[in-house]
């Protein structure tokens, strides 16, 4: 078990040369249990002793979408159908 109590997969990587980077190898079981795929961003966090790699989401996806945008839009249409048909009548 991980310090956090919760059950975790451990596997030794190889950090290996990428131009003048560096990258690490991941599985596809890894990339499975993120929802990522080849090529898609992700957020690499350093800490102390660690890097923590968080998918971020596509754009498009509903994951990636801030909860303002929700919240805005939340908002019943009939409380806004009276200035759409003043609107429609001039």
């Amino acid at each position: 078990m991980s310090q956090d109590g919760m059950n975790s997969n451990i596997s030794l990587q190889q950090i290996i040369p990428i131009g003048d980077s560096f990258g690490v190898t991941l599985t596809e079981i890894m990339l499975a249990h993120l929802r990522v795929v080849e090529w898609e961003e992700v957020q690499v966090e350093m800490r102390k002793d660690e890097l923590v790699i968080t998918r971020i989401g596509s754009p498009s996806s509903p994951e990636s979408m801030k909860q303002e945008f929700f919240e805005v839009y939340s908002e019943p249409l009939d409380s806004v159908r009276p200035t759409m048909t003043n609107v429609k009548s001039e």
